[in-house]
């Protein structure tokens, strides 16, 4: 597991000489983003939990600042900050659409993504499902309208 920020030309160049293959996952931040500034903590949380798990062998966690993000290597056109993309040899392979201020949800789904949990079993990431589920209905209910209501009454 490599993890790099990439705030540098220094930065930049390693970077660029990684992302030939395997799976990356990369956050695309900016210095003046509030929403960014409320995600570093819970990236550097995540990226401390992963590397003292060592639960992903192989994989990059990388963070581009805005000034570098039209000098990478990658497709790195976003429309806002912060941007969370994961790339399987290069290519975009998905956006982020989850809620990455859940505990734990961005440190469980780059394991997925990765393919290792903390047992060692391989998972796929698959799309959420809805947390909502439909109420189910008694058949043996009677339906209640107007008229029985008003019956009732007398």
């Amino acid at each position: 597991m490599k993890i790099i920020h990439v705030n540098s030309e220094k930065d930049l160049n390693k970077f660029n000489k990684m992302i030939k293959k395997g799976k990356m996952l990369v956050v695309f931040v900016a210095n003046w983003c509030g929403h960014c500034q409320h995600l570093k903590p819970i990236w550097f949380q995540m990226e401390k939990k992963i590397k003292k798990n060592k639960c992903v062998k192989k994989g990059i966690i990388a963070m581009i600042y805005s000034d570098y993000k039209d000098r990478v290597n990658v497709s790195s056109n976003c429309n806002g900050f912060p941007t969370i993309r994961m790339y399987k040899d290069g290519q975009i392979l998905k956006d982020w659409d989850g809620d990455w201020t859940s505990k734990n949800e961005l440190e469980n789904t780059a394991k997925r993504f990765f393919g290792k949990t903390k047992k060692g079993k391989s998972k796929k990431i698959t799309r959420r499902r809805s947390t909502k589920r439909k109420a189910k209905r008694n058949p043996k209910r009677r339906k209640s309208n107007n008229y029985t209501r008003r019956k009732r009454r007398r």
